[in-house]
Protein backbone atom coordinates (compact mmCIF):
# COMPACT_ATOMS: atom_id res chain seq x y z
CA UNK A 1 0.00 0.00 0.00
CA UNK A 2 2.90 2.36 0.70
CA UNK A 3 4.30 1.71 -2.77
CA UNK A 4 0.90 2.45 -4.28
CA UNK A 5 0.67 5.77 -2.44
CA UNK A 6 4.22 6.61 -3.56
CA UNK A 7 3.29 5.84 -7.17
CA UNK A 8 0.23 8.10 -7.01
CA UNK A 9 2.33 10.85 -5.48
CA UNK A 10 4.83 10.48 -8.32
CA UNK A 11 2.00 11.00 -10.80
CA UNK A 12 0.48 14.09 -9.19
CA UNK A 13 3.58 15.82 -7.80
CA UNK A 14 4.16 18.10 -10.84
CA UNK A 15 0.67 19.58 -10.45
CA UNK A 16 0.85 19.66 -6.68
CA UNK A 17 4.20 21.47 -6.70
CA UNK A 18 2.86 24.15 -9.04
CA UNK A 19 -0.12 24.78 -6.78
CA UNK A 20 1.96 24.84 -3.61
CA UNK A 21 4.56 27.17 -5.13
CA UNK A 22 1.84 29.58 -6.23
CA UNK A 23 0.55 29.77 -2.64
CA UNK A 24 3.92 30.86 -1.19
CA UNK A 25 2.99 34.46 -2.07
CA UNK A 26 -0.36 34.31 -0.33
CA UNK A 27 -1.17 37.21 2.00
CA UNK A 28 -2.57 34.67 4.48
CA UNK A 29 0.17 33.30 6.72
CA UNK A 30 -1.63 30.01 7.39
CA UNK A 31 -1.76 29.31 3.65
CA UNK A 32 1.98 30.00 3.28
CA UNK A 33 2.83 27.75 6.24
CA UNK A 34 0.60 24.94 4.95
CA UNK A 35 2.21 25.22 1.53
CA UNK A 36 5.70 25.06 3.04
CA UNK A 37 4.82 22.03 5.16
CA UNK A 38 3.44 20.21 2.13
CA UNK A 39 6.53 21.08 0.09
CA UNK A 40 8.66 19.76 2.95
CA UNK A 41 6.63 16.52 2.92
CA UNK A 42 7.14 16.12 -0.83
CA UNK A 43 10.88 16.70 -0.53
CA UNK A 44 11.13 14.22 2.34
CA UNK A 45 9.03 11.65 0.51
CA UNK A 46 10.17 11.98 -3.08
CA UNK A 47 13.66 13.44 -2.62
CA UNK A 48 15.66 13.59 -5.83
CA UNK A 49 12.69 12.28 -7.80
CA UNK A 50 11.47 15.88 -7.83
CA UNK A 51 14.19 16.70 -10.40
CA UNK A 52 13.68 20.15 -11.92
CA UNK A 53 10.96 20.98 -9.41
CA UNK A 54 13.57 21.39 -6.68
CA UNK A 55 14.99 24.32 -8.63
CA UNK A 56 11.55 25.86 -9.00
CA UNK A 57 10.88 25.41 -5.28
CA UNK A 58 14.15 27.08 -4.29
CA UNK A 59 13.64 29.90 -6.78
CA UNK A 60 10.17 30.66 -5.44
CA UNK A 61 11.36 30.46 -1.83
CA UNK A 62 14.14 32.97 -2.46
CA UNK A 63 11.75 35.16 -4.41
CA UNK A 64 8.94 35.19 -1.83
CA UNK A 65 10.74 35.13 1.53
CA UNK A 66 12.23 38.65 1.31
CA UNK A 67 8.74 40.06 0.74
CA UNK A 68 7.67 38.53 4.03
CA UNK A 69 10.79 39.43 6.04
CA UNK A 70 11.35 43.06 4.96
CA UNK A 71 8.07 44.45 6.37
CA UNK A 72 8.75 42.69 9.66
CA UNK A 73 12.30 44.07 9.79
CA UNK A 74 10.96 47.59 9.13
CA UNK A 75 8.49 47.13 11.98
CA UNK A 76 11.29 45.97 14.31
CA UNK A 77 13.41 49.00 13.39
CA UNK A 78 10.44 51.28 14.01
CA UNK A 79 9.84 49.78 17.45
CA UNK A 80 13.49 49.92 18.47
CA UNK A 81 13.85 53.54 17.34
CA UNK A 82 10.95 54.70 19.55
Amino acid sequence: KIEEAYNYLMVIHPYLIKILISKLDSPIEAVRVASLKNIEFLIDTLGCSLDQYLVQILYQLFKSIPKQIVPKMDKIKEITNN
